[in-house]
């Protein structure tokens, strides 16, 4: 292959050459030139031919084609492939919160990924998916560095899953090395990207970018240049030999990823400590990080467009054309033409469309379908840190058009919709998560393992839905307007998004939601009496007296059985933030000479 490599840029070498002879007026083919070229074609004077080689690709914009073609995509790929994972984080009611991309290091006992993806309230457990279908659980972590972002967690694989990849000890170098991300697009399929790995970036000017909370680490980071990247934070970035030279996490704020340098991930490693701790004892990750939330590819902007058209089109009635009303003509009379014949004289009047019973809108068969795509396409935009500010406003915009549309619809549209979301929503084995629209009326809001949630009844379903609360904050969502205002217990509303699963609430399964948008909307039958949740941080007490009685970070937590007064104790409207825990001294763990370290180095 080099012999091959060698002729064939010698071969455009003298091609160069000759035509500067001819121009020149002299010989094309000088004795010289071709005893070095025999000597090339026999395998000599090798090295010198080559750095001709990168001189002249360079001379040509090469290259890039050069550094391209150093890293096989497919051999990273599969020396990698088996060794990257992706980390769902479940969270405190038995559902995921949050998708990220990992990888098994050292001697296979821990998977490195991304702090801030792991490290949220009410979260005990991460499950780790590798491509072949292997699933490991994690309920421990061995290192978290707030300043890098960075955390290794303990997981539980089979015997047969083997080592894992090996961190690069060496720094890269200041012109860069062609690289490679390899991680979970979408938080669905196993993607690598390459790119090239370059560019120190000082902390100090990166917290600047991101606003950063607090000071800056005095480290540096690296950027990874290439055409488009889709895939979930914390995923490895590798060299051409497949060893990790880095972890890609997406900071808010910055247009191009960020990678964490190996050399400081395993400094970190060997300075951590040797004892396991749970996961609820992370410390906060220092960076602000763009999390993946669903799963699921965002459908592309002109996607949305066409589907949020053909909801809206398949709507109209086609007789009316929307108005609710048509012409139709009728026989007046008859008139006595001048050849003695009798012609009926032809009048219009406009008529309740019969179609449409005068509303202007028709429920047809099918068209619940197209509102679940727009609501699943809607969320996924939103939710996806990949999706720019304009496309996640013109998506939000177009949702939030439908919902108030829907709202307002004639009351036998109403009923139509209700009755197709009905069978969608009733079958026997719902897939999750999936796409909803639906009408519901407002009940309790309660407060689960650290997160206050809101309480909602759909209409004609024999199920409870749960969204957080936050998400019910303002009556257009992320737009918040001074009149906005939050609906109470017992509004009707319209709420689209994606269902994602059922959660585990002492004892029931009622079925969590993430919104894109909501709407009020008028009844559609009677108001539903619910009993509350118990508030199961503080044991069985309802969601008022638990707010009256919760501890604030400065006073020691209440004893079970106290006497103290609901009525004297001042509500709190919130949970008590989760604390940062003290970083760890940095000391190296003692080992014996020749034994490996407790992250396996």
């Amino acid at each position: 292959m080099l012999r091959r490599s060698t002729v064939t840029f010698m071969a455009a070498a003298l091609a160069l050459q000759r035509h500067f002879t001819i121009s020149r007026g002299g010989s094309p083919d000088p004795p010289r030139s071709k005893a070095h070229f025999r000597r090339c074609a026999a395998g000599r004077e090798t090295r010198r031919a080559v750095s001709g080689a990168v001189v002249l690709a360079a001379v040509f914009g090469l290259a890039g084609v050069c550094a391209a073609a150093a890293l096989d995509g497919n051999a990273v790929r599969q020396k990698v492939g088996p060794r990257v994972c992706l980390v769902r984080v479940d969270g405190a009611l038995g559902l995921p919160v949050s998708y990220a991309s990992g990888f098994l290091l050292g001697q296979g006992k821990f998977i490195v990924t991304d702090l801030a993806s792991v490290a949220q309230p009410g979260v005990t457990q991460v499950t780790a998916i590798f491509g072949d279908g292997t699933k490991g659980q994690a309920k421990e972590f061995g290192m978290a560095d707030p300043a890098l972002g960075v955390v290794a967690i303990s997981v539980d694989l089979p015997k047969d899953k083997g080592a894992g990849l090996t961190l690069s000890k060496a720094s890269v170098p200041q012109d860069g090395i062609s690289a490679a991300v390899v991680g979970w697009k979408w938080g669905e399929d196993l993607h690598l990207t390459a790119g090239t790995l370059k560019g120190r970036v000082p902390a100090a000017d990166l917290a600047k970018t991101v606003a950063l909370e607090g000071p800056a680490p005095k480290v540096e980071f690296l950027r990874f240049l290439c055409p488009r990247l889709d895939i979930a934070t914390g995923a490895a970035v590798v060299d051409a030999q497949g060893t990790v030279v880095g972890v890609m996490v997406r900071l808010m704020g910055t247009a191009k990823p960020t990678v964490v340098p190996a050399p400081l991930i395993r400094q970190a490693l060997l300075s951590g400590g040797t004892q396991l701790k749970p996961l609820s004892a992370l410390p906060n990750a220092l960076w602000p990080v763009s999390l993946q939330v669903t799963p699921g590819q965002p459908p592309t902007p002109q996607g949305f467009s066409r589907a949020a058209g053909d909801a809206r089109r398949r709507s109209i009635c086609s007789m009316c054309k929307g108005s609710g009303k048509v012409k139709t003509k009728y026989v007046a009379g008859y008139t006595r033409g001048p050849t003695g014949t009798y012609r009926p004289i032809i009048r219009y009047r406009i008529k309740t469309c019969k179609t449409c019973s005068g509303e202007g809108v028709v429920c047809r068969r099918g068209l619940y379908g197209y509102f679940v795509r727009m609501a699943e396409g809607a969320t996924h935009l939103i939710a996806s840190p990949d999706t720019t500010k304009n496309v996640s406003d013109a998506a939000f915009k177009n949702g939030m058009g439908l919902l108030e549309a829907l709202a307002k619809v004639p009351t036998r549209y109403r009923n139509s919709l209700t009755r197709q979301i009905r069978a969608d929503l009733g079958a026997a084995d719902p897939k999750y998560p999936r796409g909803a629209i639906l009408y519901a009326q407002v009940c309790e809001s309660v407060n689960l393992r650290g997160d206050n949630f809101t309480v909602l009844v759909p209409y004609g379903l024999r199920t409870v839905l749960m969204v957080n609360s936050e998400m019910l904050t303002s009556a257009y969502g992320v737009d918040d307007s001074p009149t906005a205002t939050a609906p109470t217990a017992g509004s009707s509303v319209v709420i689209g998004g994606v269902l994602e699963g059922m959660a585990q609430v002492q004892g029931s399964s009622p079925i969590s939601m993430r919104l894109f948008g909501w709407a009020f909307a008028p009844a559609l039958g009677p108001g539903i009496e619910r009993k509350p949740f118990a508030d199961e941080p503080l044991g069985g007490l309802t969601s008022a007296v638990a707010a009256a009685t919760r501890p604030t970070p400065s006073e020691p937590a209440k004893i079970a059985g106290s006497t103290t007064s609901p009525a004297t104790t001042t509500p709190t409207a919130s949970p008590t933030p989760r604390k940062r825990p003290k970083a760890p001294p940095r000391q190296r763990p003692k080992k014996k000479p020749g034994e490996p370290s407790f992250f396996g180095l």
